[in-house]
Order: C-alpha cells, then structure tokens, then sequence
C-alpha cells in the first residue's frame, strides 16, 4: 500500500495538537466536536446515512482496548475503562457492556452509543483507502451494587476507514505516527450518591484534551506530578521493544 505521508501528518496534528489546548472543563465536548468538525481537511458532506446501515460494533471492540487510557476528575485521576461488549440494537445505536476502574474499584457499566455524524477526509493516509470520522454521543451508567457508582456522558469521535470492498475498519494506518490516538471520549461521570459532577476523558493510545497530564511526544507520558493519582503503576509498566508501547497490564476486567 502507498502511505501518503502528507495525510499521516495532517490526521496526526488534526487530532494531536488539542489535546493540550483546553482546560478541564464541562464544555470540553462542544470544543472537541468545534475542532473536528472545523478541520478544513474534512469534507462537509454529512454521510451518517450511507455508514449507519452497516454495522461498527468492531471499531469499538478492536484489539488495541488493552491501550485505553482516561483520567476521573480536576486531579487526572488514572481511569480504567474495558468494552466487553458493544452490540448494534439499531441503525445508530449500540448497546454497551464494560468495566471501569479506579484505584482498584471496579465497576460494571452497561449504555449506549449513539451515531450522530459520518464525515471523510479530503485525501486519505493510503491512496486506495477512504478515511473518515463518526461522532455521536455516550451515556454509560454503573451498577448501583458498586461502591460510588456513577454515569459516564459525553460525546466521542472514532476514526474509520474504507476498504475497497466497501468494509469499515478501525482506522490504525498512522499508528506509528507521533500523537496517534482513537476512540476519543470527552465527558463528565455523575456521582450517583451526592450529584457531583467531574471530567472524565478517554482514549486509545491518549487521552483527548488532557490538560498538562500528558508531556509524552511519542507515546502518552504521564507528569511527575499526577503519578500519586494512580499513574505511578503506569509509568513503571515494561515497554515491548518493538513496538515501543507499554506492554498491555494483566486483564483486571
């Protein structure tokens, strides 16, 4: 296949540079979608219709769910979030099982994922290939027999592309490149017991506008200062030589 280098590092700072730019507050969805949505590299043309009647639940349940990364509130607290399951109930919505984990509290979550927007990229990292994005939104509510159950809410965007065949597959063609992420979720968790509300972002690879948790180039790098909020086990993880992640942590879920 013939990579088109140009694209690679379009897409890379496309999705790379934000996240840094914006503070950690409830209105970083609406940025997030601003961003996207925006990029003079994404063709306007809405093809939520034409992608829709196919079904996606794969791009959620790829093999690279060992590499999410996400954070719980102002501290970047380290989250773990796992998809058991993601099953298509209709044309644009997906019924949802998984875990999460914080600090060793692990709970179950069941929701829904649903398909909001389908856009294409001008030009694509492989010639033969069409890239694109989807956005929708996400509401993953927690078993309440967990201790602090909670709801997770937010939109996200997971990258795609085309086959020659017509098949949609998770978008991995720049995954070598610096700033590689998918699979971003921008949101809030809902405190079941009291109201209260914090940030919760996730990723694979990164985690979209994670403020200055993240000082990575290469690879998601946690700062110094977070380690206490449970990245301290993260960053002593072995990294595999060849392909120079964090080798993937024993299944917790």
């Amino acid at each position: 296949m013939k990579v088109n280098s140009k694209l690679s590092h379009i897409f890379v700072v496309f999705f790379g540079l934000y996240f840094f730019s914006f503070s950690d507050n409830v209105s970083d969805s609406d940025e997030w979608i601003k961003i996207v949505k925006n990029s003079k590299y994404l063709q306007q043309e809405n093809k939520i219709s034409e992608i829709q009647e196919k079904d996606l639940s794969q791009l959620w349940l790829s093999k690279y769910r060992s590499q999410t990364l996400g954070f719980i509130g102002n501290n970047y607290k380290r989250l773990r979030i796992y998809f058991l399951s993601v099953k298509q109930n209709e044309p644009n919505k997906y019924c949802v099982y998984g875990k999460s984990n914080v600090n060793g509290n692990i709970c179950s979550f069941t929701g829904e994922l649903v398909l909001k927007e389908a856009f294409q990229f001008k030009i694509s990292d492989v010639d033969s290939l069409t890239q694109g994005v989807l956005i929708g939104t996400y509401k993953l509510t927690e078993d309440k027999e967990c201790d602090w159950p909670g709801c997770f809410s937010g939109i996200f965007t997971t990258n795609f592309y085309i086959d020659n065949a017509g098949n949609i597959h998770y978008d991995d063609l720049s995954k070598g490149a610096d700033g590689f992420k998918n699979n971003c979720f921008i949101g809030k968790w809902l405190n079941n017991a009291n109201g209260k509300i914090k940030n919760s972002n996730w990723g694979d690879f990164r985690i979209p506008l994670s403020g200055d948790l993240d000082i990575g180039v290469s690879a998601f790098t946690p700062n110094p200062k977070y380690l206490k909020y449970g990245w301290k086990e993260f960053a002593e993880m072995p990294i595999d030589s060849m392909t120079d992640l964090k080798i993937p942590e024993k299944p917790w879920w």
